[in-house]
């Protein structure tokens, strides 16, 4: 019942405004027209054989190409035959552009030592900044399995001062390893001077940094970002590639250049179905992998019966070998699902038949169907590991006696083999329609520690490059497959990762309703395709239909929703998720907050979405529990004061009256939640 959403360019322009009259990549790349005819400065740096790029690449050949809206510019060292390429992208109808370089030996030696590598080294002039203090970087925290992961920082630019951001553990959104002084550690930013800007990111899945800096005068901004450190030679015949640098160009509200990168992001990296249409994030039914399959064949069977509407059922960790259930009982949430990863094989004692037959009676129920893997990482009780040792990372910088699990090597072919090979096998045999990949592990110190002094960066590129070819790969082998990305919760929401999959649980602080509320405000303006967690369990969720059911339940709507779920399938559950299917589409078209970002329990949280046409939209309003008001204004975006609209205001789970307002009594509208806690649905239609 997946909802197909098509994002025409014709539709997008109707809410976004025409692009700033120079476009961004001739600024960029210093050339009037394609190919760089005239270009000899380019926004990318490196050092070779200590040598700057800067004057290198003048004396060294040079090849341009342009086809369509790609661009290319290669340069050859006419000694040691390193290639260099920028793949370059531009998008016009954002005016924004995308590069990414790579290094090739085609030489018979090794080369020399290539350090310092910068995708991004550009200075962005600012020339109506008059008020040093009127640059200012909007930057984001990455996710530490707190209430207030994705928290915004804000850090004006004082004259010669550098701002840094960046993350250090390997994992491209971890907060926990920031780099010291870091002002942000999630890899987009929004630049921005006065009424005009530059929303940014670096797509790369491991360790980054990036700095800014305000040159005296304040007409211009120093940008660079890259990997934490390269210092490398490359053998012969061997390539690498650098994080992806995306940059757009806005003028005008920030807010609303937030909604143009959230298209941005919609049309041109998210994952898309092999017709090249967007599929809707989904209802998720979550459900832990340490259960008979005879219960969990029950649960779907009663599913079916009674049309609930989830997309997807989900099979989470606990259900490989050599995991298995004491006699006479169905579940256990507290498995030894850490300590036994590595081998993937299905536990009999839980699956007798495999995961086969639950596969048949999903694809008959009409629901995909998700499994949890953690396929970079094994523990020491994996054959696979004893078997092909050399097939993995382990720590070097203390003794590995197997109470922490050893790294996967995707840069090593027989390993990226291997484990392909087998998880696509899983995928036909099981007829997954979903794989979630997770990633409990802070790779870095494997990564350096294998890497010798004149090759360091490599083992982090290779693993990235190989993971992405991983990916790139089951998708080839299945096509429409869909691919969720986790990683101890969003701590790998890169551009690159959001280019091949969505973040179905994108905080490991989740399902609490605060923390919902604050990951969806937080996200929305850079990310647009999460799912937010709602938990109803028997034993702890109040009774259904309830106010404090409805709020937590709608605390938890997000572009796709996550359910946690024991309860048995019954009329109310379907009913919850047709509320949120009616809902759902809302979250691509335009995103508003309407009140501050706070995890202040006894505060409201409220947000407004917005169909790309004006014509609709609907508001999530929330009381948090100890609010000692009721009446909460709601001051809405983009309505017609003119026009005529259809409200209806819903707080409990049946529709509400509908009444007709003009948009100016809208833009202002009060609504009173009387429970405490309480929601209200506000759904608005311009007639």
């Amino acid at each position: 019942m997946l909802l197909l959403l098509s994002l025409p360019f014709p539709l997008l322009a109707q809410g976004l405004p025409l692009p700033p009259a120079a476009p961004l990549v001739e600024q960029i790349w210093k050339a009037d027209t394609f190919p760089f005819s005239q270009g000899k400065t380019f926004p990318f740096s490196f050092l070779y054989d200590g040598h700057s790029s800067r004057g290198l690449l003048l004396g060294w050949q040079r090849t341009n190409a342009t086809d369509g809206n790609s661009r290319g510019i290669s340069f050859e060292d006419p000694t040691t035959h390193l290639k260099v390429v920028a793949e370059i992208r531009v998008y016009p109808e954002f005016n924004a552009v995308d590069w990414v370089l790579e290094f090739t030996n085609q030489g018979r030696t090794d080369t020399p030592i290539l350090s310092d590598i910068l995708p991004l080294d550009w200075i962005y002039s600012t020339p109506s900044n008059r008020d040093l203090k009127s640059t200012v970087l909007h930057a984001v925290r990455g996710s530490n399995a707190k209430v207030e992961d994705f928290t915004p920082i804000d850090t004006p630019l004082a004259s010669g001062q550098t701002v840094l951001i960046g993350t250090g553990s390997g994992r491209s959104s971890d907060d926990s390893h920031a780099p010291q002084g870091n002002r942000g550690s999630f890899p987009y930013f929004n630049l921005q001077t006065r009424s005009q800007g530059l929303l940014g990111a670096i797509g790369w899945t491991g360790s980054w940094r990036a700095h800014f800096t305000q040159n005296p005068g304040g007409q211009s901004v120093a940008l660079d970002a890259g990997m934490s450190k390269t210092h490398l030679k490359l053998h012969p015949g061997e390539t690498i590639r650098t994080p992806r640098i995306v940059l757009l160009s806005w003028q005008g509200n920030r807010e609303h250049s937030q909604n143009v990168w959230r298209q941005f992001m919609l049309a041109h990296y998210s994952p898309r179905n092999p017709a090249g249409q967007l599929e809707a994030m989904p209802i998720s039914w979550d459900t832990w992998g340490t259960e008979r399959a005879a219960a969990k064949l029950d649960v779907i069977a009663r599913m079916k019966a009674q049309k609930i509407p989830a997309d997807l059922y989900w099979i989470d960790a606990g259900w490989y070998e050599p995991i298995a259930l004491p006699r006479g009982t169905n579940f256990l949430l507290d498995s030894e699902w850490p300590i036994h990863r590595g081998d993937w094989i299905v536990s009999h004692d839980l699956y007798p038949q495999g995961m086969r037959p639950l596969g048949e009676a999903l694809k008959s129920a009409g629901i995909g169907f998700l499994l949890w893997f953690e396929a970079e990482t094994a523990n020491a009780d994996s054959h696979r590991l004893h078997e092909h040792s050399d097939w993995y990372f382990v720590p070097k910088h203390k003794p590995f006696t197997g109470g922490e699990p050893a790294l996967l090597n995707l840069g090593n072919p027989a390993a990226f083999r291997s484990i392909t090979d087998q998880v696509s096998d899983f995928i036909n045999q099981a007829e997954l329609t979903w794989y979630r990949q997770d990633f409990n592990f802070e790779p870095a110190t494997y990564w350096s520690s294998a890497d010798s002094p004149d090759r360091i960066g490599m083992s982090e590129i290779k693993s990235i490059m190989g993971l992405y070819a991983y990916w790139d790969e089951l998708v080839a082998r299945h096509p429409g497959l869909r691919l969720d990305n986790c990683a101890s919760g969003g701590r790998r929401l890169d551009l690159e990762m959001a280019r091949r999959s969505v973040a179905l649980w994108r905080s490991d602080n989740a399902g609490e309703p605060v923390g919902e509320q604050y990951h969806t405000l937080a996200l929305m303006p850079w990310l647009p395709l999460t799912s937010g967690v709602w938990f109803t369990l028997k034993a702890t969720s109040p009774q259904p239909g309830t106010a404090q059911e409805l709020y937590e339940q709608r605390s938890g709507y997000a572009p796709g929703l996550t359910v946690c779920i024991d309860q048995d399938p019954a009329p109310w559950i379907k009913a919850a998720f047709e509320e949120f299917d009616a809902v759902r589409p809302y979250f691509t078209g335009d995103f508003y907050p309407l009140t501050p970002l706070s995890s202040d329990p006894t505060g409201f949280a409220a947000w407004q979405l917005q169909a790309l046409d004006h014509r609709s939209g609907v508001v999530i309003g929330l009381r948090r529990p100890g609010t000692p008001r009721s009446s909460l204004l709601l001051n809405l975006s983009a309505l017609d004061p003119q026009a005529h609209y259809e409200v209806e205001a819903r707080f409990g789970s049946a529709p509400g009256p509908r009444r007709t307002v003009t948009g100016a009594a809208l833009a202002h509208w009060r609504v009173e939640i009387k429970d405490n806690p309480g929601s209200v649905l506000l759904f608005y239609r311009r007639l």
